[in-house]
């Protein structure tokens, strides 16, 4: 790599070490379990992260014994267990602060050494303290940590509960192998102890590295399930998932939903990640409902699936609800959600959605093909158009819906009572109601 792009490595990391070292108030828990809420990842500065993360430990600690009414030989061990993760999480303060303070003044002082190790990994070093970079366009920076891992006892606080589906979901998503035994990396403590729930017993755990963001940092954890033996591929997991789910049982899809489950602003939908090799697999039971690498329900059916994954969980509902896991949180958010049902109107021989933009009216029919949207575009000339967003949007203006409805009465009314539903709401729609003749 050039000079110029070596310049704009080192800048960003400069500005990154500006938040990382920001010295900020103390965390009180009441704002780590709105962070898990919302995010499930704990961010912050050194001053910080490590405080977060003991709170959220320490609040479990207290909570899970209680709400589980685990006998006292299991309250001591999942407490040791705590004990021990806030043991280690005082030794990564200590060192990320250390290195992480001087990486950042040889960076700020213009004596960082920068090694080129491929053709998209880069070592940010000072006195042999190294930042790790990957990528170029969108480059991430990673702190290692030096071995701050311990042999661990995690008490099993699902009693007679039958894990073998949610071990399922989380093989079917984000649990990796190595030797042969489960394992599982996460930057959400909730997360960890998720899995952990399903994977109990010996347990080996790392806190790996230290990511470097522009937001502030993150603690990378891995957890090994010592007394487990992987038997499953992923692609196996996923077939037996999907099993499950098409004999109406929800709980292997729900884990798989809380590692590879997409959470965003959108209320009224459910997607779920699929890696690309595994498409032909899951469409067998998501046939239509595949968009993107992703299961994308919506509306009604996204309301309904999200019901049913909640009925499965059990007292593992109890567990994620204590944890407060934002995915979690945004399943039980979509199974409340009021859904009002699409609108459709008959133009020519396609039906079509009513659909109310910031200033119009319109109706649209989405298309994931091309050639399918230009042949309606053709066939409904000169008074539909063509855009994409997530697909290939057709659309008919509201110029032409009024000359329509000009003609059809039946057209008309249907058209004058959606605008009426959403005038409650909308003040546009309470606009173009005035302007339609004879209203």
């Amino acid at each position: 790599m050039g000079k110029e792009f070596n310049s704009k490595l080192l800048e960003r990391l400069k500005d990154r070490c500006k938040v990382a070292l920001l010295k900020e108030s103390e965390p009180t828990l009441e704002s780590v379990l709105d962070e898990s809420a919302r995010h499930g990842v704990l961010i912050g500065s050194v001053d910080t992260l490590f405080k977060k993360w003991k709170l959220y430990m320490q609040y479990i600690a207290d909570r899970i014994p209680m709400l589980f009414s685990l006998p006292d030989e299991k309250t001591t061990r999942f407490k040791q267990f705590i004990s021990s993760i806030s043991s280690l999480l005082d030794e990564a303060e200590k060192e990320t602060r250390e290195k992480l303070s001087k990486i950042c003044r040889a960076v700020e002082g213009g004596h960082a050494e920068l090694t080129t190790k491929s053709t998209n990994s880069f070592h940010i070093c000072s006195n042999g303290n190294c930042i790790y970079s990957h990528g170029i366009t969108h480059p991430t920076y990673s702190l290692h940590l030096n071995a701050l891992s311990a042999n661990l006892d995690f008490p099993d606080v699902l009693s007679e509960r039958e894990l073998e589906p949610f071990q399922l979901g989380w093989r079917a998503s984000d649990e990796s192998v190595i030797d042969n035994r489960p394992m599982m990396g996460t930057t959400q403590p909730w997360q960890l102890i998720a899995w952990l729930a399903t994977r109990f017993g010996n347990v080996w755990v790392n806190l790996h590295f230290v990511n470097v963001t522009s937001r502030g940092i993150t603690l990378a954890v891995r957890a090994i399930a010592k007394d487990w033996k992987q038997k499953l591929s992923k692609e196996k997991a996923i077939r037996l998932s999907i099993d499950f789910y098409q004999r109406g049982d929800y709980r292997a899809l729900l884990t798989w939903w809380l590692g590879d489950g997409v959470v965003d602003n959108e209320l009224h939908r459910f997607q779920l990640s699929i890696g690309s090799k595994y498409i032909q697999v899951v469409n067998q039971a998501f046939r239509g409902y595949i968009d993107s690498n992703r299961i994308r329900l919506m509306g009604k059916d996204a309301k309904m699936l999200a019901r049913q994954l909640i009925l499965s969980a059990g007292s593992y509902g109890i567990l994620l609800d204590v944890l407060r896991s934002h995915k979690w949180k945004h399943l039980k958010a979509l199974a409340n959600a009021s859904y009002k049902e699409p609108v459709y109107i008959t133009i020519g021989e396609f039906k079509m959605r009513l659909l109310l933009t910031n200033k119009f009216l319109i109706a649209v029919k989405q298309f994931k093909n091309k050639e399918e949207a230009e042949l309606v575009v053709k066939k409904l000339a000169p008074h539909a158009h063509i855009y994409r967003s997530k697909g290939y949007i057709v659309y008919v203006k509201w110029s032409w819906l009024k000359e329509l409805m000009k003609r059809d009465p039946t057209l008309r009314e249907t058209i004058v009572q959606y605008l009426i539903k959403k005038a409650e709401t909308k003040p546009q729609a309470r606009k173009i109601l005035a302007k339609i003749p004879l209203f």
